[in-house]
């Protein structure tokens, strides 16, 4: 499965990618929303793990994008201070589900394969 991992914290792309990788998924990474776009129509990513706040172009404004060009994709959205109406806004628009930052690892790989399972 491909997997486009976006944030702005290089880090935290670095372990997305690294974890992600030793579990078998094909990653790439985008560190702004104009890389991400890119990255998306590039890629064909089934999954799509976007963080919500990020300069310039932010997540919710990437998973409108994301959405006009595929209704399909999973996108999982991350956020370390996001309001619930942010959250509302981004499943309303279509975001798979919400997770927060920092992300356990086991748990993001479990709603991967729950996500899998939805196809």
């Amino acid at each position: 499965m491909k997997i486009l991992v976006v944030d702005d914290e290089l880090p935290i792309c670095d372990l997305l990618n690294e974890y992600l990788s030793l579990n078998g998924y094909e990653v790439s990474t985008a560190i702004d929303g104009k890389d991400a776009i890119l990255k998306f129509m590039e890629n064909s990513p089934e999954v799509v793990i976007l963080d919500i706040r990020m300069p310039g172009e932010n997540g919710i404004d990437v998973l409108r994008r994301i959405r006009e060009m595929d209704e399909d994709v999973k996108v999982i959205m991350l956020s370390a201070f996001c309001d619930p109406d942010t959250i509302q806004e981004a499943l309303q628009i279509g975001a798979s589900c919400y997770l927060e930052k920092p992300i356990e690892l086991e748990f993001l790989g479990r709603t991967l394969i729950e996500l899998q399972k939805k196809k």
